[in-house]
């Protein structure tokens, strides 16, 4: 969900239903390393947005619907309706990496598989597709018309059809290998009681085409991690980690990836820097967090450095966002943000966009160049009851 773009910004917003209230209040306060913090809307004219929200039944074990629209100069030009047997409390952005994916992957729990779901730009129409295998997934590569997915112990590519858009067709399987557990990260400790965790592919965190156009999966167990050139089956252990987070691709032409042991409270986070070609980790960053409450993490390219490298933890009632940038060879803090602001971001052009969790249906908008912090733009505000899921250039 990376783009460049002009100061006149297409942008796309996904939105899914809250049956309850957020938990907690929002905090104006200061910004450590940001300039300046303002409720007010940025001077930015309006162009096309999509906005696709989920409506879900009150009953959380009940499947709801999702709906997408697209608005333009502030009026919906376009409207897609992805029907009933989604659940809504499922739903995922894919890959932030993937350059072109303006999509979600949801969860169908009457039929037990997941789909992908296009959201309708200015030049293409929404569609729904099953994705293949049966497990619930999370992460996909959604490049135009060619899609990747983790599919159980593989990896599979297929092609949408540019006329049917619902219809999908395998091009290509990859095999993932088989993770053995890390003899430092992967050590359970002593009386572990809780799930069983075994040998094998593990669950793909992220997937990257490079710009030779190699696929790219970086997948872990809990008890060992690995990196893997799908096209061409170079594979290698990221030594010392059991758990993977998000990863990019930056303008450097480096991968930066999110690792942690999840059995070792006391190590914190760290960020490696991989390099493409030779899977081989050429430094790693410490952030300082632990990972005991970690929510969700995020690693987005930006133009004016090589990564911004976002971390949100804490728990229902209070959320802690902390952003750096990687630049120099080094990792900087960019910004220590408003508790509760979001729990997810992206970026477009010269500007992080924050939203999800907490925020509800708000997002907010942080200037790389300057640090000036606007919370809650109201032309990128969700439905009431909704909560922001997702925010990409169109």
């Amino acid at each position: 969900m990376i783009s460049a773009r002009s100061r006149v910004p297409a942008i796309i917003v996904a939105a899914s239903a809250l049956a309850v209230t957020a938990c907690g209040s929002i905090h104006a306060s200061g910004v450590a390393g940001a300039g300046t913090v303002s409720d007010q809307t940025p001077a930015k004219a309006e162009a096309a947005m999509v906005e696709a929200y989920a409506v879900p039944n009150a009953n959380r074990k009940l499947d709801g619907a999702v709906d997408a629209q697209l608005v333009t100069n502030g009026a919906v030009s376009r409207r897609s309706s992805f029907g009933t047997g989604t659940d809504v409390w499922q739903l995922h952005p894919t890959s932030p990496q993937a350059v072109n994916c303006d999509c979600l992957i949801a969860y169908q729990s009457d039929l037990g598989r997941s789909e992908i779901i296009q959201l309708p730009t200015l030049t293409r129409a929404g569609s729904q597709v099953l994705l293949p295998g049966s497990a619930q997934q999370h992460t996909a590569l959604d490049a135009g018309w060619v899609l990747v997915a983790q599919s159980g112990s593989s990896v599979t590519q297929a092609t949408f059809s540019a006329s049917k858009p619902a219809m999908i067709t395998p091009t290509h399987t990859y095999q993932l290998p088989v993770i053995t557990p890390d003899p430092v990260a992967g050590v359970l400790p002593k009386g572990y009681k809780g799930i069983g965790l075994h040998i094998g592919p593990g669950l793909v965190a992220a997937m990257i085409q490079t710009d030779g156009g190699h696929l790219i999966a970086l997948a872990s167990t809990g008890r060992g991690a690995a990196i893997t050139d799908l096209s061409s089956g170079l594979s290698r252990r990221l030594a010392g980690y059991g758990e993977l987070g998000a990863a990019s691709l930056a303008p450097d032409g480096q991968i930066y990836a999110v690792a942690w042991r999840g059995f070792d409270q006391g190590f914190t986070i760290k960020i490696l820097r991989i390099n493409p070609t030779t899977l081989a980790v050429t430094k790693t960053f410490d952030t300082g967090v632990v990972p005991g409450q970690l929510d969700n993490s995020v690693v987005l390219s930006a133009g004016s450095g090589n990564a911004i490298i976002s971390l949100f933890y804490g728990d229902e009632h209070d959320v802690t966002a902390k952003l750096w940038t990687i630049a120099d060879s080094s990792l900087r803090t960019m910004a220590t943000l408003p508790r509760n602001i979001a729990l997810d971001a992206s970026v477009i052009g010269g500007d992080v966009y924050l939203f999800g969790g907490p925020a509800t249906n708000q997002v907010s908008l942080l200037v790389i160049a300057t640090g000036a912090l606007t919370r809650d733009v109201p032309s990128l505000r969700t439905p009431p009851g909704s909560w922001a899921l997702s925010v990409a250039a169109a």
